[in-house]
């Protein structure tokens, strides 16, 4: 056996996950501490700074699942987890980039940054719930 046939065996939808919950919480933690911090770059080892960054970005991902269960819990029943976990995921991503990029560009300070990076959270949280309720292909019946 091979490296590329035990790839092969791999479930994309896993692999999706793991890509999904790195970009959500290592990413943006590394980015905020190299926008705030960079000295601590140089001086953590990597797991440190991983473990960092996730801590930094946890408070944060825990608001948008929260903010998506709140919105999504009427329509969701519990084997719908996965979605409400994924659109938890995909508006943290957005709202924390989002955050990060106008913090560097604007040079806000930390405590700025935290208060934008919550609003967006929820805010991107609400978008994101309005448009997957617009009207479209997927809500059309299938007449038999």
């Amino acid at each position: 056996m091979t490296w590329l046939s035990d790839l092969d065996k791999i479930d994309r939808s896993k692999v999706a996950f793991g890509l999904l919950g790195f970009l959500a919480t290592v990413g943006p933690g590394f980015l905020i501490v190299y926008l705030f911090k960079p000295e601590l770059i140089e001086k953590l080892d990597i797991v440190k700074l991983t473990i960092f960054s996730c801590a930094l970005t946890t408070p944060l991902l825990m608001t948008n699942v929260l903010a998506n269960i709140v919105i999504q819990s009427k329509e969701n029943n519990e084997g719908e987890i996965a979605s409400v976990m994924g659109t938890a995921f995909a508006s943290h991503i957005i709202s924390s980039y989002s955050a990060i990029f106008l913090a560097y560009w604007f040079h806000w300070e930390f405590l700025r940054f935290v208060w934008w990076a919550l609003g967006f959270s929820v805010g991107v949280s609400i978008l994101i719930y309005f448009v997957e309720k617009l009207p479209g292909e997927k809500h059309k019946k299938n007449p038999k």
